[in-house]
């Protein structure tokens, strides 16, 4: 189906181990920060003509594959629920990313649920995209991962494989997760990941995922040195949000003078040279984030945006439900609008302007825009083989 899979030709592959880098994923590299450009430059028009011209188009893509999990994280709901939403069936999900590559032309989409492993269908789903210039990610707590799924994730080239680890010592990855033996199971995955990579030649990029919270943030430096050691191309922190469990009080972090310690060792680690891919400025939001201040006019930014989700983020729920932010209202259903009427119908249109001055101030990486030179960066890590 679709068009050829990618390749890395026999010159190119001699010359990425000479440098280390995967030099095949760089088309991919190169086309993802050209569309980059180009989306900065329609959400400055955007923004510059007060949404009156609105070419503005959707570049920041997320599939929830499904609300079913494995784990009982302490920071999310999905596990309590008696009932689940009605999934998109694999064949409804193909439909809907031709549909997006027919408006937004190649792209690239993280996939996450619930636990995307636990997805019928999956492996049609990522081969699609391989098959079709869709770059497709994927975040996985990792831990049912086994010889067989390796071997299909290596094989469907995924862009990036996001992998869960909240602890650096397994009674603290466990206890946050909510399950024993958590912990392990990731480790176990990475080498797994690792093995299958090495021995089909086609690397996938791994970039561990800690969730910060009250009861881990020690030891986040820790984990940095422990993933480096592994052979990770990066790590991509996130702060805990506030999603209205009984646990949030466990979570939130109070001791701000240590997290201020933390968040300074891991600015030196990155400096360093480990694979640390959050921005400082993010990191240095930390603090902000976890005493509930707003931002400040210099965290903004001259242009006063303080949120862009609205100009660049289509996020596909379960059931089909498009929001460009999970704290506010849909934009439309893909099961029952075609993608591009979604973006630039009404509700598409009065988001983006909800957005842009959304006062919340929150510390996800959605929101977050980087620089050309911190996206190269970025990239650089991703194609280390």
């Amino acid at each position: 189906m679709g068009g050829p899979q990618r390749k890395n030709l026999p010159l190119i592959g001699d010359v990425s181990e000479k440098l280390g880098l995967n030099l095949g994923r760089l088309p991919d590299i190169a086309n993802v920060g050209m569309r980059h450009l180009a989306g900065e430059a329609r959400d400055a028009l955007w923004v510059q003509t007060g949404g009156k011209v609105d070419v503005t188009k959707p570049r920041r893509f997320y599939g929830i594959l499904n609300e079913r999990c494995n784990l009982k994280c302490q920071g999310c709901d999905y596990w309590r629920r008696e009932h689940y939403v009605d999934e998109m069936s694999a064949e409804e999900w193909i439909r809907v990313l031709a549909e997006i590559k027919d408006f937004v032309g190649p792209f690239h989409i993280n996939f996450s649920g619930g636990e995307p492993l636990l997805k019928h269908g999956l492996f049609d789903i990522l081969n699609y995209c391989r098959d079709n210039d869709i770059l497709a990610g994927m975040t996985s707590n990792a831990i049912i991962l086994r010889e067989r799924q390796a071997k299909q994730l290596v094989e469907a080239q995924l862009f990036s494989l996001n992998i869960s680890l909240d602890g650096f010592k397994p009674e603290t990855h466990d206890l946050q997760r909510g399950v024993k033996g958590s912990h392990k199971g990731v480790l176990r995955t990475i080498e797994l990941m690792e093995d299958h990579s090495k021995a089909t030649g086609i690397p996938i990029p791994l970039v561990i995922k800690p969730t910060v919270s009250k009861i881990n943030f020690r030891e986040m430096p820790e984990i940095v040195k422990l993933v480096a050691d592994m052979g990770v191309n990066g790590i991509l922190f996130q702060p805990v949000s506030d999603w209205g469990t009984d646990e949030i009080d466990n979570l939130w972090i109070t001791e701000i003078d240590e997290l201020q310690r933390v968040v300074d060792e891991l600015l030196e680690l990155k400096r360093q040279g480990y694979p640390i891919l959050s921005a400082d400025w993010h990191l240095q939001d930390w603090v902000r984030h976890f005493k509930k201040d707003t931002r400040t006019d210099l965290q903004v930014g001259a242009d006063g945006v303080q949120c862009w989700v609205g100009l660049t983020t289509f996020v596909i729920k379960t059931d089909g439900t498009i929001v460009n932010c999970h704290t506010l209202d849909p934009i439309g259903n893909v099961q029952k609008q075609s993608v591009r009427d979604i973006w630039y119908g009404p509700t598409g249109k009065e988001r983006r302007a909800e957005t842009v001055k959304c006062t919340i101030a929150c510390s996800e990486n959605c929101n977050i825009k980087r620089t050309v030179k911190q996206n190269v960066e970025g990239a650089l890590r991703l194609l280390r083989n």
